[in-house]
């Protein structure tokens, strides 16, 4: 199959640089980024939540929690407001 596409030049440059920082042409990166889309599975919302569930797993539950001040210099070095 052959495409033809409208790429914006900013996108194009980008595309042509990576291209060549990988020492292939800007058709080859086109197409390894179709055949990665092609196969790579749906993400969903539960499946999102369902590997974050597992990542939070392999943590520790018994790390103390932040002391109030702790917690409240992260708020302040943020702009929010004070606890």
């Amino acid at each position: 199959m052959t495409l033809t596409l409208e790429i914006a030049p900013d996108i194009e440059a980008a595309l042509t640089e990576k291209a060549r920082r990988r020492g292939v042409s800007l058709a080859a990166l086109l197409l390894e980024l179709a055949r990665r889309e092609a196969t790579a599975p749906d993400a969903s919302e539960d499946s999102f939540f369902a590997e974050l569930d597992a990542l939070a797993a392999e943590f520790s539950t018994t790390a103390p929690p932040l002391a109030n001040d702790a917690v409240a210099r992260l708020y302040a070095e943020h702009g929010a407001a004070q606890l």
